[in-house]
């Protein structure tokens, strides 16, 4: 109102300057009718804005008080069967000290306020709930004094509330936030622990999930196969063997329960990963007793650890075993053959066993079986062998690695077959006729292998020594240096040197050939 008889008195002056007629003092009467007309109104307004304060304000301490009274419950409660009200102590650290007896019964608003949460499928709000009243209450974990703990109600309900909805995440936040051994004899509901437990087992979080279960066992609780069977198939995965053992061992001696599939499995690969293949053997026996068929999987694992440690007559077993239980054998399996025989120095059964088992068994070995029996004959000086794996390889189909193309190479350059050697490298790099394996590359059908840089340097240093610089060596080089493959400045160089003390060398020659026909001819020889 007071803007609108402000706005009138100034009308006048606004008439006057439209017409032509502009004066300081219109002006000056302006400003000072704008500025009355703004303070009469904060003058109006402002016991209004006082009160609008104070009624917040009001709501507010009201609300800390509400939250204050409810810090103020205690852990400590009697466990008389006829409802007795306890004792509660504790307070605030910021709160003065009141009355030191209240009712069991009444709960505080924070309580009240979580199963709000729960109902409406929020346990999210009901760990940070929890957490904002444990930072209220100056609750540190480790704490001895029970006066500075949370309600354990406000707790109970947070973790049933995860539980229900299956949110772990936040489950695990509240547990990792609170003390595992203080709060394990005050929550009612160690049940919603277990679900939390083999979620963690699932994440290879061994042990958070080894709280869970001693938090339930000390509460007088009890454990189910469930827990137990997924702890222990993630220990066996992680490597904790003996945990593993324990509860593969609880879960066999409780009535009722027998060891599946999964868990036999899991332990048998456990053992052999971690070297232990006697003990793997052991746990797929006890598999085979439980009328349970192992997977031709499960038997390569063991067989791989057998051929690791050596053990000739245990593999022999598992083998005699796959044949009992008509497991069709695979490329694992007969990579593990190949191993053992080569280990034992045996490589002319290795290499039967490679003609006899994928015959019997219907499949074609792969790059890495035929990579393997190609470094056993190299390792044991039977070059004829590797080169025969070698062409049978590439015939076929399958594509060597860039392991199998250096052991080739080293044997040939051993073996003084320098030619061969160079070619090698070529299939290796896809050096001959570049345009044309480039089009090849982009269409996905090879991939060039990348030799290391040491292997070529030796080609090359060797071809320079033998004086095959300028047929072998530079040609090699000048394909080497259009694939963008390095080498080193000074091998560059000495090449170059090797193959112009190669050329003055084969002139030399040539001449001295010359002068030989030219004296044979005139001596009429």
């Amino acid at each position: 109102m007071a803007a609108m008889i402000a706005a009138e008195l100034c009308q006048p002056v606004k008439q006057a300057c439209a017409q032509g007629r502009p004066d300081l003092a219109a002006y000056a009467q302006e400003v000072v009718l704008l500025t009355l007309a703004f303070s009469l109104g904060w003058y109006i307004l402002r016991p209004f804005m006082r009160m609008i304060r104070s009624h917040a304000v009001h709501t507010k301490v009201s609300l800390s008080g509400l939250k204050a009274q409810g810090f103020k419950q205690s852990f400590v409660a009697s466990a008389s069967s006829e409802g007795q009200q306890a004792q509660l102590t504790g307070t605030m650290c910021d709160v003065s000290a009141q009355s030191k007896s209240q009712p069991v019964h009444r709960q505080s608003a924070e309580v009240q306020l979580a199963r709000g949460h729960v109902q409406s499928g929020r346990p999210d709000l009901v760990v940070e709930l929890w957490m904002q009243a444990a930072a209220a209450a100056c609750w540190t974990p480790g704490a001895d004094e029970q006066g500075s703990l949370p309600p354990p109600e406000l707790y109970t309900a947070a973790l049933a509330a995860c539980a229900k909805c299956e949110d772990f995440a936040s489950a695990h936040r509240l547990v990792s936030s609170a003390d595992w051994p203080v709060l394990a004899g005050s929550v009612s509901g160690q049940v919603a622990l277990l679900p939390l437990a083999r979620w963690l087992a699932r994440r290879q979080e061994l042990a958070g999930a080894k709280k869970c279960l001693d938090t339930v066992r000390r509460s007088g609780g009890n454990v189910d196969i469930r827990t137990l069977r997924a702890l222990c198939v993630a220990s066996a995965r992680g490597g904790e063997l003996e945990v593993a053992a324990e509860y593969f061992s609880e879960i066999s001696n409780s009535q009722g329960a027998v060891p599946g599939l999964r868990l036999f499995s899991a332990m048998v690969r456990g053992f052999s990963t971690n070297g232990d293949a006697k003990q793997a053997a052991a746990y797929l026996r006890r598999m085979m007793a439980h009328g349970l068929r192992p997977d031709a999987m499960l038997f390569d694992t063991l067989l791989e650890a057998c051929a690791n440690q050596n053990m000739f007559s245990l593999a022999q077993e598992i083998l005699q075993s796959m044949e009992d239980l008509c497991v069709n054998a695979s490329n694992a399996t007969l990579a593990s053959q190949i191993k053992l025989y080569t280990t034992r120095g045996e490589v002319l059964k290795a290499y039967q066993a490679f003609e006899d088992v994928p015959k019997k068994h219907m499949f074609q070995p792969n790059a890495y079986v035929y990579g393997l029996l190609i470094s056993a004959s190299i390792a044991h000086d039977r070059a004829d062998l590797a080169q025969d794996a070698f062409v049978r390889m590439i015939d076929a189909g399958c594509v060597p690695c860039a392991r199998t193309y250096e052991s080739l190479v080293r044997v040939s350059l051993k073996l003084g077959e320098y030619a061969k050697a160079v070619s090698l490298v070529d299939e290796a790099m896809c050096l001959q006729g570049l345009q044309r394996e480039e089009a090849a590359l982009q269409q996905g059908s090879r991939v060039p292998a990348m030799l290391d840089p040491k292997v070529v340097e030796e080609v090359l240093t060797l071809l320079g020594r033998r004086h095959l610089a300028k047929s072998l060596g530079l040609p090699l080089l000048q394909r080497l240096e259009a694939a963008n493959f390095e080498v080193s400045q000074g091998l560059v160089e000495a090449m170059c040197r090797a193959a112009d003390a190669e050329e003055k060398t084969s002139l030399a020659s040539e001449r001295a050939e010359r002068r030989g026909r030219l004296d044979r001819w005139r001596k009429f020889e």
